[in-house]
């Protein structure tokens, strides 16, 4: 949601205003070690409550994750703006990175990015390749569909992380 809001310009109050209820996560993007809220009409959250403590859900020394989760919240805009300034940065570092001869086999789209770029992979290099280049080198990418892997960048992925990215992806497009 705060990414949709932050690439939108708009706030996530009005993003939410659409919906009867809604959900969002506290970790991964805003850094929080765990934790989600949902909001909705009292009947919906009692409902959501009961169903949360039938299940086995109930957790009495929560203080400390909500703890947490209020920290990324208060830094949640600056840290989902790096991040999607990075996304940015990383796709036109892959671009750069790629030979003009490949342009039209591998490339990072460079417009309408958030926290994700995608790599398209096409005309011989196959996703599974590129794919398993950078697992191997320990860059966790997801193959998104036939033609593209997703690249998700968070709190946890620092300029330096980009540099590395760059240096195992230009050797796969060197043994193409």
């Amino acid at each position: 949601m705060y990414n949709a809001a932050i690439a939108s310009n708009i706030t996530v109050k009005q993003i939410a205003s659409y919906a009867d209820t809604v959900q969002m996560c506290f970790s991964k993007g805003l850094g929080a070690p765990i934790g989600s809220i949902i909001v909705g009409p009292k009947d919906f959250i009692e409902r959501a409550r009961h169903v949360r403590k039938a299940m086995g859900g109930g957790w009495r020394q929560s203080g400390v994750i909500a703890a947490a989760a209020h920290v990324s919240l208060d830094h949640a805009e600056a840290t989902i703006r790096a991040d999607h300034e990075r996304a940015k940065k990383l796709a036109k570092m892959i671009n750069e990175a790629t030979p003009d001869a490949l342009r039209k086999k591998v490339y990072a789209k460079e417009e309408d990015i958030t926290n994700m770029v995608l790599l398209h992979c096409e005309n011989g290099v196959t996703v599974q390749q590129m794919n398993d280049h950078l697992q191997k080198h320990d860059i966790l990418a997801m193959t998104f569909d036939a033609k593209r892997i997703r690249m998700v960048l968070n709190w946890n992925v620092c300029d330096e992380n980009l540099d590395t990215i760059v240096t195992v992806y230009k050797k796969f497009v060197e043994s193409l």
